[in-house]
């Protein structure tokens, strides 16, 4: 249930951050990564999160907290007390590959230990 109401809330609103290996691929199917990596807080828990969570297309992906790369099976988003504890500001980057290109981008967070 909580996916399924951060996907809702991912979809409304964002900035936009869209890089690529080849600018001429960039087409009206290649929107899965507009708008960047956002935080999101949803029932007290903090996330980090592509904002628009269509990415069907991704063949890889790889998320980091302070430089150190953790393990997700998700390309959308991490719940980011499953990998800290201590609150206070953390980098969280996210790296992914699709037909589109590569997407590249990173967040500071103000983690609260939610």
């Amino acid at each position: 249930v909580i996916v399924d109401e951060l996907k809702d809330l991912m979809s409304k609103s964002a900035p936009t951050a869209v890089t690529t290996t080849d600018d001429s691929r960039i087409s009206s199917t290649c929107t899965n990564f507009n708008g960047g990596l956002v935080e999101y807080i949803l029932y007290d828990v903090q996330f980090a999160a592509i904002s628009v969570p269509d990415v069907d297309d991704v063949t890889s992906f790889t998320w980091t907290i302070d430089g150190k790369e953790v393990s997700s099976s998700s390309p959308v988003f991490i719940i980011l007390s499953y990998y800290i504890s201590k609150p206070g500001p953390v980098k969280v980057c996210y790296e992914a590959s699709s037909s589109c290109g590569v997407f590249t981008d990173c967040v500071t967070i103000n983690f609260t230990g939610n």
